[in-house]
């Protein structure tokens, strides 16, 4: 759905290819035609495709999987593609979700077993508690909001004693 809009007109993909490879998402010509007015996110960005860089316009949208809901950009795909939709792994990092690859599913981080876990699944976690906030250009929502909170939670040394994060 739209940012401006969250309650009107939406899409449903019933099955959308997951490719933690792509940034963002994509949507058929079709598809994003039946959404109300989009904010533009850039117009004319170049994305590095198989055939070279090309440009395209990005918008952000509202997405929601599995009840979570993320603002995210959207590009347009071919209409010949085979897929409705793409969903990129910035998409995937703001909904706090994981690709299972043996169950061909997605799950929340916070279902992962806590040995297993990294810091960042921990971080995502935490965020999703409550309702949808906004932290931030879309592009940056989970990397800023995780630095935040592992600051203040004091799980990463900012300060560069081998607190076991990047600064």
């Amino acid at each position: 759905s739209s940012p401006w809009a969250p309650q009107g007109p939406h899409v449903v993909v019933e099955r959308a290819l997951v490719d933690t490879g792509s940034s963002d998402l994509e949507l058929r010509p079709s598809l994003l035609a039946r959404l109300p007015r989009l904010p533009i996110v850039a117009s004319g960005a170049v994305y590095e495709t198989s055939l070279g860089g090309e440009a395209y316009d990005a918008f952000e949208v509202l997405l929601t999987v599995n009840g979570r809901t993320c603002a995210a950009v959207v590009t347009c795909t071919d209409e010949c593609s085979s897929d409705d939709a793409l969903i990129g792994h910035m998409a995937l990092g703001a909904l706090g979700l994981c690709v299972d690859c043996p169950a061909r599913r997605l799950m929340p981080w916070e279902a992962l077993p806590a040995a297993t876990r990294p810091l960042a699944c921990a971080a995502a976690a935490a965020l999703h508690r409550g309702p949808p906030r906004a932290v931030g250009p879309v592009q940056c929502a989970s990397i800023r909001a995780w630095e935040a909170w592992a600051a203040e939670t004091h799980q990463l040394d900012f300060a560069g004693g081998g607190g076991g994060g990047t600064t």
